[in-house]
């Protein structure tokens, strides 16, 4: 057990240093654990390794933020998305979960004051990742044959998320598969509340009034219905019961609430 003690460290050891080496510090150190192939010396093969390191992240990235690739191009895209693998060490096994602070990255960057929506859109892009591989909303059937008085706490599925921008992100991301100059034909300073989830295996993305967001946004916050319905009533003085009900059953209709826990 001892021995495989110090073999597990040893491989840690040096796995952090090839880290290190492939990052481009402590270079020197490492190179003594590499064997040349063929022609190549020591140096060109820790070249080749910290190539393919930075362009596997890259383009697991790529995979993720397909939209702000387009929008940015290839030379600004691979340029931020190399300063920002230099900046943020992977610390995931599932390359798909990597780059979840590149939006906020992109918010430091000149090219978010040249592209406004460009940090919405990357935000939009990992929420969509992250519904994409979640499971499908699991709602109770007898969820909201309850009288509203008696529903006094929902529990929003994990499934399901919400997104504000001022921005038409959406209509933008839809886009992405056509040629650049689809840009063109884009309202970008038309406001989204959007409503991302995941159910019969496919992620939904729906457009919001922003009235039933706002009451979707207090219920995703936890608070109970009486006080999502009053925050609501404060901030849209001339809403009627009939309309607060209206969005209420809209609501109820997308299944992303369940009364109470659901264990698997």
């Amino acid at each position: 057990m001892q021995r495989k003690q110090i073999l597990n460290t040893q491989l840690s050891k040096l796995q952090e240093e090839l880290l290190c080496a492939l990052r481009g510090s402590e270079q020197q150190k490492f190179l003594a654990h590499i064997e040349p192939i063929a022609e190549l010396s020591t140096e060109d093969c820790l070249e080749i390794y910290s190539r393919g390191y930075y362009a596997r992240l890259i383009e697991a990235m790529g995979e993720t933020f397909e939209a702000t690739w387009w929008v940015l191009g290839d030379d600004d895209y691979f340029e931020l998305a190399k300063e920002y693998v230099q900046l943020n060490t992977s610390q995931v096994y599932d390359l798909s979960q990597y780059g979840e602070g590149f939006a906020s990255f992109l918010a430091l960057k000149q090219q978010s004051n040249e592209i406004p929506f460009l940090v919405d859109l990357a935000r939009f892009e990992w929420i969509f990742k992250e519904v994409f591989h979640c499971p499908d909303i699991n709602q109770p059937e007898d969820l909201f044959q309850e009288s509203i008085s008696e529903l006094t706490h929902l529990i929003r599925s994990p499934s399901a998320f919400l997104l504000k921008s001022e921005y038409s992100i959406y209509e933008v991301w839809k886009q992405r598969s056509q040629p650049i100059e689809a840009l063109d034909d884009v309202d970008f300073f038309s406001a989204e509340n959007l409503l991302i989830y995941k159910t019969s295996g496919r992620v939904f993305v729906r457009k919001m009034a922003a009235e039933v967001w706002g009451m979707l946004n207090s219920l995703f916050a936890g608070k109970n219905l009486g006080e999502a319905i009053a925050e609501l009533s404060n901030k849209y003085t001339d809403l009627s019961p009939s309309q607060m009900q209206s969005f209420f059953t809209e609501i109820a209709r997308l299944g992303v609430f369940q009364s109470k826990e659901i264990t698997q």
